[in-house]
């Protein structure tokens, strides 16, 4: 009796050795900017703090990631201090973008502990208020006359701080590219092929710096993809298909579902009635 009073305190042990060993792992205890928050200045710097002492080898550009909705990944250096990492973007963000932080599980505690869950929160940068007034309108011909474009994104298609503007036209089955002048105006647009494209979406996909275009198929093929040669010109269509045939995708968002670190894309199939991530 009294051996198997030790042996099952023996193994209550070891199991609460175990528990506390899990708990151990490193999570993230306050952010500043804070989550969610709005008119955050294009300057500011990022801070993470841990409750707990960290590998600081760990907190690095591979494994904290910063990303930009206009602009894509932003390159930073990054600095520590006690629980905290702070990051100095190289670049200002871009007003009104929204900035996403991906605090992916390659970072680690003291102990080499990774976190066990990925953390992924984002912030609205200030946008300068104007004087309410607007000029007589410009139009720009995205593809033919009356071709009936369906959507639009803006973003910094090639990495010259402006905002530039890609739009669909399911009639025709053309992407269109228009990149801005630096003056508010845009240059003649440049085509695309697609497969009855409607929503885009601008997303920098392969991780190279740039901002690739993603767009979900009214067709036989689910989404496709261009990637940016980082000029604003896109090579050839990569099309994705889903695994129903017939799928009918009409809307898509790109974002970082599993924190870990990359470009993920959910689509709706209104044929099916599903959601897909790719």
């Amino acid at each position: 009796m009294r051996l198997s009073l030790h042996t099952a305190l023996f193994a209550g042990l070891l199991i609460l050795s175990s528990v506390a060993v899990h708990a151990a792992a490193p999570t993230v205890s306050s952010t500043s900017p804070a989550t969610n928050r709005l008119s955050i200045a294009d300057s500011a710097d990022i801070s993470v703090t841990f409750d707990q002492s960290m590998n600081n080898t760990t907190l690095i550009a591979d494994n904290i990631k910063v990303y930009g909705n206009y602009r894509g990944f932003y390159t930073a250096a990054f600095s520590v201090s006690g629980n905290t990492v702070t990051i100095n973007p190289d670049s200002s963000f871009m007003a009104g973008e929204v900035i996403t932080v991906s605090v992916t599980t390659g970072v680690q505690n003291a102990s080499n502990e990774p976190m066990a869950s990925p953390r992924v929160y984002s912030f609205t940068v200030d946008a300068p208020s104007g004087y309410n007034k607007f000029t007589s309108p410009v139009s720009y011909t995205a593809y033919g006359s009356g071709s009936g474009n369906h959507y639009s994104v803006m973003a910094d298609l090639d990495k010259d701080g402006d905002i530039d503007i890609a739009t669909t036209t399911s009639l025709y089955n053309i992407m269109s590219v228009m990149l801005n002048n630096g003056n508010g105006t845009f240059a003649s647009a440049v085509t695309y092929t697609t497969l009855n494209a409607f929503d885009i979406s601008a997303a920098d996909v392969d991780g190279d710096g740039d901002m690739d275009l993603v767009v979900a198929n009214n067709s036989a093929y689910g989404m496709s993809v261009f990637i940016n040669n980082g000029s604003g010109a896109f090579g050839t269509r990569n099309d994705f298909a889903f695994t129903f045939p017939q799928s009918n995708a009409q809307f898509l968002v790109a974002v970082d579902i599993d924190g870990d670190g990359d470009m993920d894309v959910v689509t709706n199939d209104m044929t099916n009635n599903y959601l897909h991530i790719m």
